[in-house]
């Protein structure tokens, strides 16, 4: 969060900046309405590849509900589980074939 706008991740450490202009919110402070670790949606306006740079807008865009959010956590926390969560013998890797069709 800065004093004009919102660094949001989008995936995997992927960041977008979400301009003041671009931001619904009641004025005030940001990080008000916006805590950082807040889950929110946004729409892609530009991708700089050569800056890579995202810019983002929050403006028009329907933000999760709580029980949505909710989901997305749950998803969140299974899809990054540490391996140790795995079952005994489970590697995540697809099975090796001996050649002979199943």
């Amino acid at each position: 969060m800065t004093d004009f706008g919102l660094f949001i991740d989008i995936f995997d450490g992927l960041e977008g900046l979400a301009h003041i202009s671009e931001i619904d919110f009641a004025g005030g402070k940001l990080e008000a309405t916006f805590p950082v670790g807040k889950w929110v949606r946004a729409r892609i306006l530009r991708i700089e590849q050569d800056e890579k740079k995202v810019g983002l807008t929050i403006r028009g865009v329907s933000q999760p509900s709580d029980e949505e959010v909710a989901e997305l956590e749950s998803s969140a926390a299974k899809a990054i589980a540490p391996v140790e969560s795995l079952e005994p013998g489970e590697t995540g890797e697809p099975a090796e074939s001996d050649g002979e069709p199943s």
